[in-house]
């Protein structure tokens, strides 16, 4: 399935999709943002994005969040649930708080991407998240 945000908004997307019970992906894209919706059975598990600011790296600045168990140039490379691994597994955080912080950046997904009345989007049945995930979200 594929469209516009012109022709039907995100918000119904979504209702769609957790009304039907869907699990895959909703990738959008505006200008040159993209974001990508995970869902599993209607629900939305995770939610990710291209811009800079939405981004756990970004995240953990402006909250102050020491990272300086994870080196540097491993901080640079990871995606944003690999670096959320990384933080808990070298102590710089517990998992409660990495997924509260999740919760709030997929929230801020959202949030922007609900903002779009252009653009597109396109969903995947196919498409899953690799890693297992999934923030309490009540949409």
């Amino acid at each position: 399935m594929k469209g516009t945000l012109n022709d039907q908004p995100l918000a119904e997307l979504i209702r769609e999709i957790s009304t039907k019970g869907l699990s895959g992906t909703l990738r959008l894209e505006h200008e040159r943002a993209q974001m990508a919706v995970y869902f599993h059975n209607g629900h939305v598990i995770y939610a990710a994005s291209n811009l800079k600011t939405l981004r756990l790296r970004e995240y953990l600045t402006r909250k102050g969040i020491s990272t300086d168990r994870v080196p540097p140039q491993l901080m640079a490379k990871l995606a944003d649930l690999e670096l959320a691994a990384a933080l808990v597994s070298t102590g710089n955080l517990r998992q409660k708080d990495v997924d509260v912080l999740t919760e709030q950046l997929v929230a801020d997904v959202l949030r922007v991407a609900l903002l779009w009345t252009d653009g597109t989007w396109e969903f995947d049945q196919r498409a899953r998240l690799n890693k297992p995930v999934q923030v309490n979200l009540d949409t």
